[in-house]
């Protein structure tokens, strides 16, 4: 995915040239947009002539996990903002021991970053783009070493599953929207499945909270014979 290549490259001349084929892909690939597959969609049309779009159970998908990836990690690159690695919150040493990922304190950090640079924009904003920011948050600091994967069955519903792979680490990521306290114990539940699905003992979740305050404190808990890490981005809580 590094090297030049001649297709790879197509494929994101054809996202950058084309705003309205740039959204449609960054609404399926980020958001988990469910597109109804219609080809005389103009803009559908225009995906499956270049060979990235294709009908997958009558809605619009990418043609493969390889452009996926490409283009998540176009996007990633393109958000990250002057803001972000001007900062200094990305630098590695804050994050790796002795070759070992910190994923906690990357994700309390990267808390103390959207409340200090995105206090202002409102819950729409962030529930569009918290996952994208996130990733560019990440990716600096796994950069030649790491790499992530975005795991396509749980990109709705308001929830993402990641993959960071560090060395020999696997380490899963689940970001959401809270949605309140009721829905927590399913999104406990829907973590540990997928942990169990990985082999992995210890799972981490990153919700993102419209609230003025944190519904409560960051905390670390057993659910399910599972160790689970959670932190709440109330990120207009001063």
């Amino acid at each position: 995915m590094k090297a030049n290549n001649t297709l790879f490259d197509d494929v994101i001349k054809n996202i950058r040239n084309h705003p309205e084929f740039s959204d449609l892909a960054e609404q399926i690939v980020l958001r988990g947009a469910q597109v109804a597959f219609e080809i005389r969609n103009p803009t559908i049309q225009q995906g499956v002539m270049y060979g990235i779009l294709k009908e997958e159970d009558g809605r619009t998908a990418v043609s493969n996990v390889l452009f996926e990836t490409l283009i998540i990690n176009y996007f990633v690159s393109v958000r990250s903002t002057y803001a972000l690695t001007a900062s200094g919150y990305v630098e590695k040493s804050q994050y790796v021991r002795d070759g070992v990922l910190d994923m906690e304190r990357v994700l309390r950090r990267f808390s103390a970053f959207m409340k200090a640079e995105y206090r202002d924009e409102d819950g729409t904003f962030i529930e569009n783009h918290g996952r994208l920011l996130f990733l560019s948050f990440l990716r600096p600091i796994i950069n030649g070493t790491g790499h992530y994967a975005v795991e396509p069955q749980t990109r709705k519903n308001n929830r993402m599953d990641i993959q960071v792979f560090y060395g020999n680490q696997e380490i899963v990521v689940e970001l959401k929207v809270w949605r309140g306290g009721m829905y927590e114990r399913s999104g406990y539940d829907q973590l540990v499945r997928y942990l169990e699905a990985r082999g992995v003992e210890k799972g981490y979740m990153l919700s993102f909270c419209d609230n003025q305050k944190k519904p409560r404190e960051d905390q670390t808990f057993l659910h399910g014979g599972h160790e689970i890490c959670e932190v709440i981005i109330a990120y207009r809580d001063a």
